[in-house]
């Protein structure tokens, strides 16, 4: 069972990483990458910040924070960080498989059955 520091460490230490393969963005860039027609300046640093601390609500419930590393006197995070960010929070999930209908079921399993016929199985 890992305990919320070990958690908290594994996510500093990939934003680390992160930072290192290609490089930290600040909390004034995470905002000014926002951008849109509603905010031209893009996201305030003070949004960004309850980002980090508090986590924004996500579809279905519960929270979701932004990886970010304290570096002296700022904080910084990775373009990767900001992705599984807006990814979580906009519930990005796999889709599940399409649902085969029985004709194609037995299609398949009438294939698969000459398959291993051949094989000698």
């Amino acid at each position: 069972m890992s305990t919320m520091n070990e958690v908290s460490e594994s996510a500093v230490a990939r934003v680390l990483r992160e930072i290192r393969e290609a490089g930290p963005l600040t909390l004034h860039d995470v905002g000014a990458m926002l951008k849109d027609t509603t905010r031209p300046k893009g996201v305030s640093y003070p949004v960004c910040m309850r980002w980090v601390v508090s986590g924004a609500k996500v579809l279905g419930g519960g929270t979701v924070k932004l990886d970010a590393v304290r570096a002296g006197h700022r904080w910084l995070t990775s373009q990767a960080a900001l992705e599984r960010f807006l990814l979580a929070r906009n519930g990005e999930t796999p889709q599940p498989p399409a649902v085969r209908s029985v004709s194609q079921r037995k299609r398949a399993a009438a294939e698969a059955g000459k398959e291993l016929t051949a094989l000698g199985v």
